[in-house]
């Protein structure tokens, strides 16, 4: 398992549909987001089977939203960890100096993966 996170409008669909090779997550350039909630993708490299899930961003929502959405993510995290596990979280963003909506979904996902698991290593996709 991989959770592909960052801002809305950064291209996770479109990082998404590159690892796997074909359109399989909604992109649009136009619209201020695609995905509400939190989807996965399965994808095979080589003999490696593995799910990318793309979650969606707290920037824009209110404090009782980012309260039930941190809940919920944690929720779904645990499960993850029963069932195989996180490896790897791809942090997709701009190529600009870091926003504070940038960093405090950095810290929100990071903290709940932190808190359940340990240590997950985090890659930047700039």
């Amino acid at each position: 398992n991989v959770l592909v996170f960052g801002e809305t409008g950064v291209g996770k669909s479109s990082v998404i549909n590159l690892i796997v090779g074909q359109e399989v997550a909604q992109t649009s350039p136009d619209a201020p987001t695609c995905t509400l909630e939190h989807t996965f993708y399965e994808v095979s490299l080589g003999n490696q089977r593995f799910k990318l899930w793309e979650v969606s961003s707290i920037a824009s929502m209110g404090l009782f939203q980012r309260l039930f959405m941190k809940w919920r993510l944690k929720r779904r995290y645990k499960r993850l960890c029963g069932d195989d596990g996180v490896y790897l979280l791809l942090y997709c963003m701009r190529n600009s100096r870091a926003q504070g909506s940038l960093v405090r979904d950095y810290k929100f996902f990071t903290s709940i993966v932190s808190s359940t698991s340990g240590h997950v290593p985090v890659a930047a996709v700039v």
